[in-house]
Parts: C-alpha cells; sequence; structure tokens
C-alpha cells in the first residue's frame, strides 16, 4: 500500500521555480517516495527529541529533498 506524499503550498512554489530539468528530478523522487518512504540514498536528519516524525534528506546535487 503507498503512502501518501503530502506537499506543502510553499514548497509547491519552490519547486515551481526549478529549472525544467530539476523540477522533474525533484517530482520523480518525491513520487517514489509514496512507494519507499526511506530510500537507501536518503539520510536521517537531527530532530529534536519531542519531535515525533523521522526527516530524512535526499541529495540532488546542490539541492536537497526533505
Amino acid at each position: 500500500m503507498p503512502y501518501k506524499i503530502r506537499i506543502e503550498d510553499n514548497a509547491k512554489r519552490e519547486i515551481k521555480r526549478l529549472p525544467g530539468n530539476m523540477r522533474q528530478r525533484v517530482r520523480g523522487i518525491v513520487a517514489r517516495l509514496a512507494q519507499a518512504p526511506r530510500p537507501p540514498d536518503s539520510q536521517q536528519m537531527r530532530t529534536p527529541e519531542d519531535f515525533q516524525l523521522e526527516l530524512r534528506r535526499i541529495r540532488i546535487d546542490t539541492w536537497r529533498v526533505v
């Protein structure tokens, strides 16, 4: 069962501002996260102790998807 991906409005605006090829790469990675939320090329991010979600980032050239 795939996960549901929620993209905040400000993130949608940022994605629209990316160059075309980078925009396509980011959209592809985000779409794949629904099937595999912890891809092997992602890194876990540090969060405060009371933060209950696991945050991960994926590097795409000089960009990061969190």
